[in-house]
This record gives C-alpha cells, structure tokens and sequence, in this order.
C-alpha cells in the first residue's frame, strides 16, 4: 500500500521538472539551473542539486525521464528513503565522474538525468539478482532467474566502458543533435553511485539480520536423562 509520501513524490517531481526546464517553453538557454563549474565555486551551489532535472529539449527531457521512471517502478520493497538515497548518490557519483575526467565541462555545463538512470539501471540489475538469490535459497525458482539482472548488469557495464573509452554515448548516432554534448563519464559515475547504493542497502539487510538472529531467545535443551518410572 502506498504512503502518502509514496504519492506526493510523483506531484513534487513533475514540479520540479516543470521549474527547471521552463526554458524550454522560451527557446532559451537553461543558465539557471545547469551546473556551471565556475558558477557553482563562487556559491550558487543549488545548482549541485538541480543539474540532473535541467534538459536541453524536450527529446532530452523525454528520453530521460522515461527511463527514470520505468526504473523507478522497479524499485518495489525498497524505502523511500533507500530510494532517495539512491537518487542522491548517483547523482553525486555522476558529478563527481565529470568533475574529475571529463575536459569538457568547465565549458560544457552538466544537466540530465542520464547518469542517474544509469545508477538506477545497475541498482536494479543487482536487485533482481538479489532477489533470484534469496528464492533459489528457498528452492522456489531455478538458475535462470538470474538471467535478466545479469544481462542487464553485464550490458550498462560494457556500454559504460564503451563510452569511456570512446568518448562517444552509445548508439549516438540514433539522437543527432538532440542530447546537446553529452558528458559520457556522467554514466560510469552513475554506474559506480548505483553499485555504492546496493552495497550499503545490502549491508543494511545483513546487520538487520543479525541483529534480529541475536535477539532471538536461545533454548536450551535439557541434558539430563530421566529414567522411566513404572507404577504398579
């Protein structure tokens, strides 16, 4: 059953969406919201946080935020807060990616939301994974209910790779033109948040588990031998 939080979300994201792309409505170029290297140094750190919302078209906005939410649905039994979680490190590990390889985005600027899926992609790649584990634990499915989460994890990480070392996204020749200069270290940085993001949830699991082991009763059983007693 959702919560209310659960459903206000949608209605606060498609806000902000509105909010930082009203450019587009314009022809304009989105100045106040992208992430500005130089700008952001000098204090306007919002834009930190509203990069990944900010696109360059309305393909741009599209492409990405369907994406975003296919995944986003995948994340079922997973907190909202995990899930914000989630969403705030890959989009700090996407930054981050830039900032530290790519050339281009002191004149580039940073916006989209690709780098995020990407995270959401591995995250969920890994928890389909998780879950065929601990089914197959219970003898309920077979191997190959770990086809899809492997497919899907194997396939972000050679296209991740690709796009490293190509500098080039890939399939770019499919949307000439519409993603603006794309920054492909933004994907490897997401790819990286979103294996960050499942192990700390895993490790969550895991001492919740032992925690809940620890607390249960420990019973003894008696060793001492009580002799049958016969009654005449």
């Amino acid at each position: 059953m959702k919560t209310l939080a659960d459903k206000l979300i949608p209605i606060i994201f498609a806000l902000l969406l509105i909010g930082c792309n009203t450019h587009l409505f314009t022809n304009q170029f989105p100045a106040a919201f992208i992430y500005d290297q130089q700008l952001a140094a000098d204090g306007q750190w919002w834009r930190i946080l509203t990069y990944p919302l900010v696109h360059i078209g309305w393909y741009h906005v599209l492409l990405d935020v369907s994406a975003v939410i296919i995944l986003w649905r995948e994340l079922q039994g997973i907190g909202l807060f995990y899930k914000l979680s989630l969403w705030s490190i890959c989009s700090i590990t996407s930054l981050a990616a830039c900032i530290a390889w790519s050339p281009q985005l002191a004149s580039t600027g940073l916006c989209g939301l690709s780098g995020i899926a990407h995270g959401l992609a591995v995250f969920v790649s890994l928890h389909w994974i998780h879950r065929a584990h601990g089914k197959r634990a219970k003898g309920t499915t077979t191997w190959r209910s770990y086809l899809p989460g492997t497919l899907l994890f194997v396939c972000l990480i050679v296209k991740s790779a690709y796009e490293l070392f190509t500098t080039q996204i890939f399939f770019g020749s499919i949307h000439p033109g519409y993603l603006g200069t794309p920054l492909v270290h933004s994907h490897i940085g997401g790819v990286l948040g979103g294996v960050l993001a499942m192990m700390l949830w895993h490790s969550k699991h895991f001492f919740s588990k032992t925690k809940d082991y620890r607390k249960q009763p420990v019973t003894h059983q008696s060793t001492e031998r009580k002799d049958d007693v016969n009654i005449i």
